[in-house]
C-alpha cells in the first residue's frame, strides 16, 4: 500500500501496474451524491427500499406545500399592493400557475414512482456540463452542475461532478418516470484525479 505525496489517498498495488481501491471509489461516488450505498444491492435488482419510497413521497409533498405557499404569498402581496387593478395581479396568477403546474407534475410522477417501487438503469459514459443561470453575466456566476448518460440529464451537486469522469464507464440508477436518480456505480477503474477530488473534499479545498 502506497501514500500519494501531499495527500491522504492510499493506492494498492495489484497484478502488474497500479490499482484504486473500487470500494474506496463507490463509497466517494455514494457520500458526494447523498445515496445510501447500503441499498445499491436493491436498486440493482430494479427495486427502491422502503426509505426512498417515504423520500420521493416526502419531497413530493414538499414541492406542493412550497408551491401552494409561494402561491399564496405572492398574490396577496400583489392585491395588497394592486388594490383594485386585476391585470398585474391576472398576469403574475397565470404565471405563477404555470410554475405550479410544473411543480405538481414533478411532485406526482415522485408519488408515482414511489407507489410503484422500482428502479431503472443506464449503462455508459457519461458528459459533463456547467451551466451558468445567470446567463447576462451581470451579479456573481450561478453555476450548477450536469451530466447526461445515453440521452439522459441528470443534475448533480459541485462535489458530485467534481469525481465523475467522462472516460469511464458508470451505471445510474434512477425512478422511470420522474427520471429522480437514486443511486451510481462505476464500471471501470477510476483515475487519480477523481481520488485526489476526494481528498480535497475531505480538506474543504474543493473548487
Amino acid at each position: 500500500m502506497y501514500v500519494v505525496r501531499g495527500t491522504r489517498l492510499f493506492v494498492t498495488a495489484q497484478h502488474h501496474g497500479s490499482l484504486y481501491n473500487e470500494a474506496d471509489y463507490l463509497r466517494l461516488l455514494s457520500d458526494t451524491h447523498g445515496f445510501d450505498l447500503e441499498v445499491l444491492t436493491h436498486n440493482r435488482d430494479g427495486i427502491l427500499t422502503k426509505a426512498q419510497r417515504r423520500q420521493l413521497t416526502r419531497t413530493g409533498v414538499e414541492g406542493i406545500i412550497g408551491a401552494l405557499v409561494v402561491a399564496i404569498g405572492v398574490i396577496g402581496g400583489l392585491l395588497y399592493t394592486y388594490p383594485g387593478e386585476l391585470l398585474p395581479v391576472l398576469i403574475c396568477t397565470i404565471g405563477i400557475i404555470v410554475i405550479a403546474a410544473g411543480v405538481l407534475i414533478r411532485s406526482l410522477a415522485r408519488f408515482n414512482d414511489s407507489s410503484r417501487g422500482t428502479v431503472n438503469s443506464v449503462r455508459g459514459k457519461l458528459r459533463k456540463r456547467v451551466v451558468d443561470k445567470n446567463h447576462d453575466g451581470e451579479g456573481r456566476p450561478n453555476y450548477t452542475y450536469w451530466y447526461d448518460i445515453d440521452g439522459l440529464i441528470f443534475e448533480v451537486t459541485r462535489d458530485g461532478y467534481g469525481v465523475l469522469e467522462e472516460s469511464r464507464e458508470y451505471i445510474i440508477y434512477y425512478t422511470p418516470h420522474g427520471k429522480h436518480i437514486v443511486n451510481i456505480e462505476p464500471i471501470t477503474q477510476p483515475k487519480a484525479s477523481a481520488l485526489y477530488y476526494r481528498d480535497r473534499i475531505a480538506r474543504g479545498k474543493a473548487t
